[in-house]
C-alpha cells in the first residue's frame, strides 16, 4: 500500500510546521498510519520534506513529535515484519484529531 498519496501530498503543502499549533484536538488530520501497537496521526509538514509532525503512540499513550517519512515507509512491525498501513477512511483535512481519536477509542493519557 502506498502511504503517501497525491491527496496527502497536497494537504502537507497546506499545513506547514506550526500552522496548527495550539489547536489540540481541533487540529485537522492529514493522515493516520497504523500497524501492531503503533499509530501515528500526521498533522503538519516541516521545512525538511522528510520530516513530518503529529502525534504517535507505541501503545503507551500519544505524544506530539516529529517522525521521518522515510522511516515510516521502511518500518516493519513485529512479530511478522508487516509494513505500516494507511487508514483509507481518514481523508486528508476532513476530520479533526479529536474526531479521529474518538472513532478509534484512542485518547491522550
Amino acid at each position: 500500500m502506498k502511504l503517501f498519496t497525491k491527496a496527502i501530498e497536497k494537504a502537507l503543502v497546506k499545513c506547514p510546521y506550526l500552522s496548527q499549533d495550539g489547536k489540540g484536538k481541533d487540529a485537522k488530520v492529514i493522515a493516520r498510519f497504523f500497524g501492531g501497537c503503533y499509530t501515528a496521526y500526521i498533522l503538519e509538514s516541516t521545512e525538511d520534506p522528510d520530516i513530518l509532525y503529529g502525534v504517535a503512540s507505541l501503545g503507551y499513550g500519544f505524544e506530539y513529535g516529529s517522525v521521518s517519512r522515510s522511516e515510516l515507509e521502511k518500518l516493519r512491525l513485529p512479530p511478522f515484519g508487516l509494513p505500516l498501513e494507511r487508514d483509507i477512511s481518514v481523508e486528508p483535512l476532513k476530520m479533526t484529531l479529536g474526531e479521529c481519536m474518538n472513532r478509534y477509542r484512542e485518547s491522550f493519557m
